[in-house]
């Protein structure tokens, strides 16, 4: 039997929420959007997420930079005041991805995604940083200098990777971008937050360090992205990709990347992250995904400053739009809004409460706050999908085996009865995925389906009450299967 054993008088300390620090979503224009506008709302309040990192803000749709039939360019931040505007009401925060480059300021024409994103460097630098600098300029005057130093602003998106820059080969190229941004940035305030290099698989954090360190280029933090998958790129969801083991895959890599960062005494965030970077992978939709996902986050607590889930939501057009309820999109909810498994690690990471104790299980939390306890615990078994890719493998449903039970043991209670409060995430729990498949919903045609579907999503929860004797122990059992999750909430009634 699992035991996990914890005291009220034995706390680790506060609880490190580097977890929900930042979220990602897809592209601006994207957000601005009603649906994806009302799951961000519901996704902040419930999951606390601080920051939202996005790509596009300088593309077309958000109009930044439009030329007038003379040939002269004015620059327009009318949409993005919109956007901005809307993330601060939703007690969120940008951690501002500069890219891609607006078309009447590109020195060519190589597009990526659906959305047609530039990305080709400058033509002319001094027009870029002149732009730059008007850009913000503007965002200070609108929220003012304490509100933009909370800010991050991260100079392009995935550098290295020649999807993502035309002069990835050229790493001379990045430093020469991102020297001239951050110039530009913090000649209207030096106290501003300018990093990078938001490189793929974490590449580039040392080069662009040194680089910063010997030429004196300012660098305040660095940035990277890393995923459990292997394979290539997959711009149109149509590559064979496998996943790896976690340690090997993500753990191992970011926490070598933090000996880079504690070097140059910089923080270090990882500014995406997922379990696939593909957006038609399905162990997205997967309930096994949420346990990896808590594995990830629960063994790099102390080496990232963030790691910001990839992404919110499935209203997301890197390929194409969504053109089925569930496609392996990235999101923590899909397009109609149904909440995935992995939805619930982020709330229930959110409400747990901020002293941690020491716990026995290194697959667990056990928290507190003046007059709740809470126990968050998983069991993570990693299917054998053999030479099966994700496309393939994790379409399939995945019916779990009873593990074992789990006895729950807590000294340093005052006697009384507790009332307890349980949910659970699992196979047919919380498990909309499952449900869909099982059953005859197609493209959801009807309100009803969906109304169905939506209630399917939620997880299993149940209550009951518990006495603890002055001895102070209080002992609960749960029965667990694979790849489950259980958090736990216990108040004192009487």
């Amino acid at each position: 039997m699992r035991e996990i054993y914890a005291s009220l008088k034995e706390e680790k300390g506060r609880l490190n929420r580097y977890f929900n620090h930042t979220v990602g979503a897809g592209r601006a224009g994207e957000i601005m959007r009603y649906t994806a506008a009302l799951q961000l709302k519901e996704t902040v309040k419930e999951c606390g997420f601080r920051y939202i990192r996005f790509h596009g803000i300088f593309h077309e749709d958000m109009a930044v930079c439009l030329t007038d039939t003379d040939g002269t360019v004015r620059y327009n931040f009318q949409y993005t005041d919109m956007l901005f505007d809307f993330l601060l009401e939703c007690g969120i925060r940008p951690f501002l991805e500069l890219s891609f480059m607006p078309k009447c300021l590109a020195e060519g024409s190589q597009t990526l995604f659906f959305w047609s994103a530039n990305v080709t460097p400058p033509v002319d630098y001094e027009k870029w940083k002149d732009f730059i600098a008007c850009f913000i300029r503007h965002i200070t005057e609108r929220y003012g200098e304490e509100e933009i130093k909370q800010w991050f602003f991260e100079v392009w998106n995935e550098p290295n990777h020649p999807s993502f820059f035309s002069k990835s080969s050229d790493i001379n190229a990045y430093f020469k971008l991102y020297s001239e941004t951050v110039a530009a940035i913090k000649s209207v305030d030096n106290d501003y937050k300018v990093g990078g290099p938001a490189s793929a698989g974490m590449q580039w954090l040392d080069r662009l360090s040194k680089y910063c360190a010997e030429n004196n280029v300012p660098l305040d933090f660095l940035s990277g992205h890393s995923y459990c998958t292997a394979g290539d790129f997959d711009e149109y969801g149509k590559k064979v990709l496998f996943l790896q083991n976690e340690f090997d895959s993500v753990i191992n890599t970011v926490k070598y990347h933090r000996t880079i960062a504690d070097s140059a005494s910089l923080p270090m965030y990882i500014t995406e992250w997922s379990s696939s970077y593909s957006s038609r992978d399905p162990i997205h939709d997967c309930y096994i995904n949420a346990p990896l996902v808590l594995n990830v986050i629960r063994n790099l607590d102390g080496y990232a400053d963030s790691l910001s889930y990839w992404t919110y939501t499935d209203i997301f057009e890197e390929v194409t739009p969504p053109l089925t309820p569930f496609h392996g999109g990235f999101g923590l909810m899909n397009v109609q809004s149904f909440k995935k498994p992995t939805y619930y690690v982020y709330k229930f990471l959110n409400e747990l409460g901020e002293t941690e104790l020491v716990s026995s299980d290194k697959c667990s939390y056990i928290c507190r706050n003046a007059d709740e306890v809470q126990v968050l615990f998983w069991n993570y078994v990693r299917q054998e999908q053999g030479k099966q890719n994700d496309m393939k493998f994790y379409q399939k449903l995945f019916p779990s085996n009873y593990r074992e039970e789990v006895k729950v043991v807590i000294d340093g209670f005052a006697e009384g009865v507790y009332g307890i409060k349980a949910e659970t995430i699992g196979y047919g729990k919380g498990d909309v995925y499952t449900v869909y498949t099982n059953g005859d919903y197609g493209s959801l045609a009807s309100r009803e389906k969906a109304k169905e579907l939506k209630m399917a999503s939620l997880p299993e929860m149940r209550s009951f009450e518990s006495k603890v004797s002055e001895n102070g122990r209080l002992v609960l059992t749960i029965r667990t299967n694979d790849n489950q999750i259980d958090f736990i909430k216990i108040h004192k009634i009487r």
